[in-house]
């Protein structure tokens, strides 16, 4: 196990477990047997999927174990309901979520809703230590099919092997003596070089601290302890709306979605009930996706970094515009280089180290939000050959952290999921409907063919234009004109 993958399973607590999760929606009957042997049969394509995580002491950190009880019903359950209403559904999931993975089994489960009619919904859970570090949603992919069926050639995935025989998957016991021991016999071989190289490493962890703690969030409705109840709700919007957007007046999706975060928080935190905006908003937000030869050298293609949300603005397209303002600044400065270094150092430390420095350091975010982009999927996928038509990503909360954000795009929708801790921050709903009016102000400031945002259980736009819509204000449109120069 990387240091990485450890990282996730120190820093989670009982009141606070790190595990991510996708609601799939499909339109029609599924039976717990077909499912149950589907999923079973692409295990093999996810790493340690049967495999316990065992930690190996002061010396050895934490390792991968094969699970020689594993049992495919231990993981695959089913939930009755007589009705279901998109709010039970919801609390169904949040009472799943709000439970933490039995570490004595491998870390992930998952769950058929059904009731007498359909559709159906399939929630998976995964702790975030058995998700790659270079892609969050990997052992959803594994699950989900490109077609409805697949001949026995495909469904294991090229070259995979069972997770027994995964070498890099198991580190062991002995793994960081011998790594002090190659850094020794470096150092005595060529001691410049050994020292200069300890001196930059040095450097870049100074630096990936400032980027990290230089600023610390204010306690606030936002920031302090968690009760270990959560709250979920989504946002779905069609992607073609992201586009016209960004074409009329720039911006990517991320910096759309993270505008509407913006505007949305602000407007549940300015409410009577909220105790106050804090000043600023600290978020930690997707700043970009690296290539595939950065998650080859540092286990990510993700760079999140600390970026601060704008408040106090009632123009939609001046709140979009200082978010890529803000983002753009952070893309130029040396904080990408610097995150990826600290992290490619991070992999490299011996597993006690790393884990000592994680346990005397990391046990409070220095931010107010967490933001989070998933990869998406762009053509639609089928579940033990049904087609599923929907799926939403939910995020845990944590580090005492009251409330997180993730979005993934799926077959032409992109989703937003919302998750609050219910105890102190129970605000998922009001968060999710300003999510909603701040994107539906943008996409009328922007003059989208979007004329209303219509909600309840099937969230959409209407494709029918408002007569006399008003066209793009030329001084916005030079904004757009400005980003894409």
């Amino acid at each position: 196990m990387d240091n990485l993958q450890a990282l996730y399973l120190e820093l989670e607590a009982s009141n606070a477990p790190l595990h991510f999760a996708w609601l799939c929606t499909i339109e029609d009957r599924l039976s717990l047997q077909k499912l149950r042997a589907h999923v079973h049969q692409r295990l093999v394509r996810v790493p340690n999927a049967q495999a316990r995580a065992v930690s190996g002491g002061t010396l050895g950190g934490w390792t991968w174990e094969p699970d020689a009880e594993f049992d495919i019903t231990q993981h695959v359950h089913l939930i009755r309901r007589q009705r279901l209403s998109e709010r039970s559904l919801l609390e169904t999931c949040e009472q799943l979520f709000s439970t933490p993975l039995d570490r004595q089994r491998p870390l992930w489960e998952l769950h058929l809703i059904e009731t007498r009619r359909p559709p159906v919904h399939v929630f998976l859970k995964v702790h975030r230590a058995l998700l790659p570090p270079e892609d969050d949603s990997a052992f959803l992919n594994a699950l989900l099919d490109p077609q409805p069926q697949l001949p026995p050639s495909r469904i294991s995935a090229p070259g995979s092997v069972p997770p027994e025989s995964r070498e890099a998957t198991h580190i062991s016991r002995g793994a960081p003596v011998r790594a002090w021991f190659s850094f020794i016999r470096a150092a005595a071989s060529s001691p410049r070089q050994t020292l200069e190289q300890f001196r930059l490493y040095a450097d870049a962890l100074v630096n990936v601290l400032r980027v990290f703690v230089g600023e610390e969030a204010a306690v606030g409705p936002l920031k302090g302890p968690l009760s270990g109840k959560q709250q979920l709700r989504h946002v779905q919007l069609p992607l073609r709306l992201f586009r016209e957007i960004r074409n009329r007046v720039g911006g990517e999706i991320r910096e759309i979605i993270l505008a509407c975060i913006s505007a949305a928080v602000e407007e549940v935190l300015s409410g009577p009930d909220a105790n106050g905006f804090p000043q600023p908003v600290l978020a930690l937000v997707p700043v970009e996706l690296g290539s595939e030869q950065d998650a080859q050298r540092t286990g990510t293609r993700a760079v999140s970094l600390i970026a601060r949300l704008p408040g106090g603005l009632r123009d939609p397209i001046e709140r979009l515009r200082r978010v890529s303002t803000e983002l753009d600044q952070l893309r130029a400065s040396d904080h990408p280089r610097h995150f990826r270094r600290g992290v490619a150092i991070f992999q490299a430390l011996p597993g006690n180290i790393a884990l000592r420095a994680v346990r005397a350091f990391a046990r409070e975010a220095p931010v107010h939000l967490f933001t989070l982009q998933v990869p998406g999927l762009r053509e639609r996928r089928y579940l033990a050959g049904k087609p599923v038509t929907s799926v939403i990503p939910f995020a845990p909360v944590a580090l005492g952290v009251r409330a997180a954000f993730v979005f993934m795009t799926y077959a032409a929708t992109v989703s937003v999921g919302i998750t609050t801790d219910a105890g102190h921050f129970g605000f998922a709903d009001q968060l999710a409907q300003g999510f909603r009016s701040a994107f539906t102000a943008l996409a009328r400031a922007a003059g989208t063919s979007g004329a209303s945002l219509e909600t309840g259980s099937a969230v959409h736009w209407t494709k029918q234009k408002e007569k006399g819509s008003p066209e793009p204000d030329p001084s916005r449109l030079e904004y757009r004109e400005q980003r894409h120069t």
